[in-house]
């Protein structure tokens, strides 16, 4: 066991301990750990990145305490890309990765943002997990529960060492996925030359290690990046980039979602659509009523706001939530208007009646 790897372990067991006894935890970040510990052993007996992050996803596992219960903040590098906004999708709700027709993983940002310039994805329902390379654990579990709740796992990544060995990553944490490319056969498929769009793989140590990776576990995938896009000698990768920008936006889409239809030839979208719940009439009544009873207690708010204009207590003393606490309670109390809660009540009595007399002539024809 190298000394970075002792030491990690026994900051994690000694973290453990403190959680297990209720001690109150300081919030601490990935890179927050990387540096006590470079602290602790020397900067030249630390490990490369990669193995930094490998050793501890390692000790995470070997002592079964996530690290959320520790209160170690996960670096936000994976985000979810809806048709609405981009999160981190460590914070997606169940919905947003369940009712999709399908989620795609793509590890280039850049291209999202070229493809999504119009909706091209999400408006047909499918959501994009964009990365920068390789997946983590926390989110390879989310993709396995999106997966279980029934939704289709597509993976569009460049043509490299880096590029497979994140689909079998994917793979390896207990999901299927569904390639759309990049390949030969998709290139094949927009009549483009692989000569146009092939370059040979980076002196970059991590993408030879990656190849090196392929060729000990998968090489027959490997020899691919020799004798087939490559010279024979050297391994050659073909990049998304240069496959969009010389076969164009449209028939790159087509031929990508193409290969979608193939997996996924029936469309789920009921659960994906989302439409108005009421009438537009009804609902501009709505908010029409919403604005009007935030006007009837705009007074009472404001005096209840009045003394905190200018408050000249210490940032160290002050918490928004429950000054926030204390105002609601007291509008509450004093907020009273007994006609305006009389027209509302009347309105609540008449729609539910309403309501029962549709719910009753539905049965009826059902019994008929």
């Amino acid at each position: 066991m190298t000394m970075f790897r002792e030491k990690l372990e026994e900051w994690w067991t000694a973290r453990i301990n403190s959680f297990k006894n209720g001690e109150k935890l300081e919030p601490l970040t990935i890179r927050g750990i990387l540096y006590l510990l470079r602290r602790i052993v020397g900067i030249d007996k630390m490990p490369q990145r990669s193995g930094f992050y490998a050793g501890l996803d390692k000790v995470e596992e070997k002592y079964g305490v996530p690290r959320e219960d520790l209160r170690v903040i996960t670096e936000p590098k994976i985000n979810l890309v809806t048709r609405f906004e981009d999160k981190w999708i460590m914070k997606a709700e169940e919905h947003e990765l369940r009712d999709v027709c399908a989620l795609l993983y793509i590890e280039k940002s850049t291209i999202i943002a070229a493809m999504e310039e119009d909706n091209s994805l999400t408006d047909r329902g499918i959501h994009i997990i964009k990365a920068m390379g390789f997946s983590t654990r926390d989110v390879n579990k989310l993709i396995k529960k999106a997966q279980e709740l029934g939704v289709p796992i597509f993976t569009l990544t460049d043509f490299d060492a880096s590029g497979i060995l994140i689909d079998k990553m994917i793979e390896k944490s207990g999901v299927k996925t569904a390639r759309l490319g990049i390949d030969v056969e998709l290139v094949r498929s927009l009549g483009l030359n692989i000569e146009d769009v092939r370059e040979e793989l980076p002196k970059d140590p991590v993408k030879l290690t990656h190849f090196k990776n392929l060729q000990k576990d998968y090489p027959e995938i490997a020899d691919v990046f020799i004798n087939v896009i490559g010279d024979g000698r050297h391994p050659y990768r073909i990049e998304i980039d240069g496959v969009f920008a010389l076969a164009g936006k449209e028939r790159f889409m087509e031929a990508i979602l193409a290969r979608a239809d193939q997996v996924v030839p029936i469309k789920p979208l009921k659960k994906v659509l989302i439409v108005r719940r009421v009438p537009e009439y009804v609902d501009k009544l709505r908010w029409a009523i919403i604005s009007l009873l935030d006007k009837v207690f705009e007074k009472v708010v404001q005096e209840e706001l009045e003394p905190y204009e200018e408050d000249d207590r210490p940032f160290s003393k002050l918490s928004l939530s429950l000054i926030e606490e204390t105002i609601e309670d007291s509008i509450n109390e004093s907020a009273e208007n007994k006609r305006v809660n009389k027209i509302l009540e009347a309105v609540v009595l008449e729609l539910d009646k309403t309501v029962k007399e549709r719910m009753d002539s539905d049965e009826r024809l059902e019994s008929e």
